[in-house]
């Protein structure tokens, strides 16, 4: 699935044509595989610029382990962003709350049935944002220790 999200977006060059081809890949394979999609949320930014890299790292781990316990298709920042994409989409020079509203454009697809919230996602304005969102769709919640 990894592979095929990254065909699917790689040649967005804005983060709303991002979103656009993403969302119609999410909904593709939902549709093929007759599976709704689980979120993964978490930290990445929260701890500092200095920190992203090992986060990333940790809710991709987190993401994979998830993946694989559940056997359904799976979602987090670290499937769709890479440093690619982000040269491509200019992220660097996209205002936070742009983001914020991506990433809740993403959730609300219709695609998804459940959230994880990975640890120490309490630390983080976005995942904060993705659990209220993901609440207000009333998509299960679970959280991971």
């Amino acid at each position: 699935m990894r592979e095929r999200i990254k065909n699917a977006i790689q040649k967005a060059t804005t983060l709303q044509q991002l979103e656009d081809l993403l969302i119609k890949e999410l909904n593709k394979i939902k549709k093929e595989t007759g599976h709704s999609w689980q979120y993964v949320s978490g930290i990445i930014t929260s701890d500092g610029p200095d920190k992203v890299v090992e986060n990333s790292r940790i809710l991709d781990e987190h993401t994979r382990r998830i993946e694989s316990m559940y056997g359904l298709p799976t979602l987090s920042a670290t499937v769709v962003f890479d440093d690619l994409i982000f040269a491509q989409i200019n992220a660097d020079k996209i205002p936070y709350n742009n983001w914020l509203l991506f990433w809740r454009k993403i959730l609300k697809s219709g695609v998804f049935e459940t959230i994880h919230m990975t640890p120490r996602w309490e630390k983080s304005t976005g995942a904060k944002d993705e659990l209220e969102t993901a609440k207000e769709l009333g998509l299960t919640v679970i959280y991971h220790q």
